[in-house]
């Protein structure tokens, strides 16, 4: 191994993985060969030469070495030093001959900062069908799941006593796999969350589970099951309650033809017709719409009327409780953070200071 092999820490990482599940670059490949990070060197100028982070345009690179002495350290790079050997398939090949932290170690790392809401985040995102956009903006694409829960998990228990670690376990118990957008991981972070947290301890769902349709219904659209964004099973494994995010604050979804929006009344009343198959099976579905994720009078009355159909009793807000509340709901559906969101994922990795992007490219 050459000194120059580079490690993208796991800010990096992260931004290439989704740069990769936008098809901007080919997907990083497990590398069975043990990488000794103590060979490597975090020099910037050799980071800026790999066809990866052209991609990433002016935005400040993070690496990972063995031994703190071979760090160049500058204004746009930080630096995680792992001593030790980590578990086998830690990290990923770039087609350039670079490594990337896999997903599973992405997730560990950025665990150090101990921002639990943000860990969730991402770590739905990276067991979830959706990647989002590697230039901070916001925007996401659905892409297969690059990790799940399960694989974290395991790996999580090989990772032994590290800084993060413990975090990274304790956080885990949230994550879910299956999402297939941020709105959906957020919907379902403010359900699923402890009160201590701001959320309302739901009973935890499937997302994008299957509804199973009769031989009727199976006759009449020729399909076997339908799915829903949040599903809800009983003991017998049948579905009895169902949450779907409807993303268009007045139910009517739009197109754009020669340049002019139009209702596209089909759509509407494909869901409309779905939704009522579900109710069919004696699913009973709550629909959150835009408007309710702009009003928290609005959407605690959503979520205690999922509440009470899948047999949970939180507390109306009050008090601390309220205070709670609408900071997460706040958080989760009001804040704009993306324009944010590097310096922030730099915090999530515990480096001493985020640094700062040269100039406006890339945000929202």
């Amino acid at each position: 191994m050459q000194e120059s092999t580079c490690v993208f820490g796991p800010v990096s990482s992260l931004l290439l993985w989704r740069a990769a599940q936008h098809g901007k670059l080919d997907l990083p490949e497990h590398d069975e060969a043990q990488l000794n990070l103590v060979e490597c060197c975090a020099r910037v100028r050799d980071f800026r030469k790999l066809a990866g982070t052209k991609v990433l345009e002016d935005a400040p690179l993070d690496a990972l070495v063995g031994d703190r002495h071979k760090t160049h350290r500058t204004s746009s790079l930080n630096v995680i030093t792992l001593q030790g050997k980590l578990p086998p398939n830690s990290f990923c090949r770039m087609s350039d001959g670079a490594y990337v932290c896999a997903p599973e170690l992405v997730f560990a790392l950025l665990a150090r900062g101990k921002n639990l809401l943000q860990l969730l985040q991402v770590g739905c995102e990276l067991c979830g069908d959706y990647a989002m956009a590697y230039d901070h903006t916001g925007s996401f694409v659905n892409a297969p799941a690059i990790t799940s829960v399960d694989k974290i998990d395991a790996y999580l228990q090989q990772l032994g006593s590290r800084h993060g670690r413990s975090f990274a376990q304790d956080a885990l118990h949230y994550v879910q796999d299956g999402s297939r957008s941020p709105r959906e991981t957020e919907l379902f972070l403010a359900y699923v969350l402890p009160s201590r947290e701001g959320g309302y301890g739901l009973v935890r769902p499937t997302l994008n589970g299957k509804i199973e349709l009769s031989k009727r219904q199976q006759r009449t659209i020729g399909k076997s099951y339908l799915r829903a964004d949040q599903v809800f099973y009983n003991d017998e494994g049948e579905a009895y309650a169902a949450v779907e995010y409807d993303s268009n604050e007045h139910h009517l979804y739009t197109q754009t033809v020669e340049g002019k929006k139009i209702v596209d009344v089909l759509k509407v009343i494909a869901d409309d017709e779905r939704r009522e198959l579900m109710r069919d099976q004696d699913v009973d579905v709550v629909t959150v719409r835009t408007q309710d994720t702009k009003d928290f009078t609005l959407f605690e009355e959503k979520a205690l009327r999922v509440a009470k159909l899948v047999g949970c009793e939180p507390a109306v807000s009050s008090g601390s409780l309220f205070n709670r509340r609408i900071g997460l709901f706040e958080q989760l559906f009001v804040h704009n953070p993306w324009d944010a969101e590097h310096d922030e994922l730099c915090k999530m990795a515990g480096y001493v200071r985020a640094r700062k992007r040269t100039s406006g490219k890339g945000q929202s």
